[in-house]
């Protein structure tokens, strides 16, 4: 049975008080037409403005990723299909950059035993990509078979990866940088890597750190970069043995930390 899909754009101003009672500031909402989703299961990967009041929204499922343009009207102006295999790659995040759709897949590459960080680039008006590898890191030095791992675990609750393994992506505010973080392999503490690249996709620095803890045991929480400079700002949270206690149960601990083309330092 197809599920039915519906898009909605809410658009608020600032809002300097909000209670149940009242609203400062008023919503408008924006609903499209209701359509059956062909694709029977997909779940939102992205959604970017286009620079004329529309939205472009990508959605993956089992054989790849479905892009679709919407105008202010929400209505459907342009879409495409990219056929990816879904159990080595995955659309990480999109952004815009000069009138232009970004895209940005992490790929197993197994021909070349190589891990792909690949942009794939369009005009908005016309999707027609151009792809080129970002940069890529070899399977010896990263955890093989990450995706499968961490398919098992979501579906299942299987796996004793830590959840951050996959590797992620951030953009800064106003587009000035982008960062990647990609975790090592390295079974007794984690480790991981960051590439920090500016708006011009030039990588400005990269910094690779450990700490001494069980690599399934730490998460990363959020990671914020600065407009600035790049500064990438991470949050990771330890789970130790209370956390899992009837009695100590839900005790974690967090840790700041700061990196920048200098080196890594706790907060």
């Amino acid at each position: 049975m197809k599920k039915l899909f519906i898009l909605f754009i809410i658009v608020t101003g600032a809002v300097t008080e909000f209670t149940a009672q009242n609203i400062a500031t008023p919503i408008d909402v924006k609903i499209s037409e209701t359509f059956k989703d062909s694709k029977k299961m997909t779940t939102l990967a992205f959604s970017v403005e286009d620079g004329k009041r529309g939205v472009i929204i990508g959605r993956n499922y089992n054989k790849g990723c479905y892009i679709e343009h919407y105008n202010e009207q929400l209505k459907l102006v342009e879409e495409y299909e990219m056929q990816m295999d879904n159990k080595r790659s995955r659309i990480l995040d999109a952004f815009t950059k000069d009138s232009k759709l970004m895209l940005v897949e992490y790929l197993q590459n197994a021909d070349a035993e190589e891990l792909q960080y690949v942009m794939h680039k369009t005009d908005m008006d016309k999707f027609v990509f151009e792809s080129s590898v970002l940069f890529s890191i070899p399977f010896s030095e990263y955890k093989k078979n990450i995706l499968e791992n961490i398919w098992s675990k979501s579906i299942f609750g299987m796996g004793k990866e830590d959840q951050d393994a996959s590797g992620e992506m951030s953009v800064s505010r106003n587009r000035n940088y982008i960062a990647f973080y990609q975790d090592i392999k390295d079974n007794e503490k984690e480790s991981h890597s960051i590439y920090v690249f500016d708006k011009d996709l030039k990588k400005i620095y990269e910094h690779s750190f450990s700490s001494d803890i069980p690599d399934r045991k730490f998460t990363i929480q959020n990671v914020d970069i600065s407009d600035k400079d790049g500064t990438v700002y991470l949050l990771g949270r330890t789970s130790p043995k209370e956390a899992k206690s009837k009695e100590d149960g839900g005790k974690y601990f967090y840790e700041l930390y700061k990196i920048d083309a200098s080196g890594k330092k706790s907060l």
